[in-house]
């Protein structure tokens, strides 16, 4: 079972940017 880390860097999202990734991809709420 893979976990959510594992999927978010099968896209080619780290936590180097993941900050980045959502900053440009708003769906959270503030």
């Amino acid at each position: 079972m893979k976990t959510l880390e594992d999927v978010l860097q099968s896209q080619g999202i780290t936590s180097e940017n993941i900050e980045g990734t959502v900053w440009s991809f708003p769906v959270f709420p503030n």
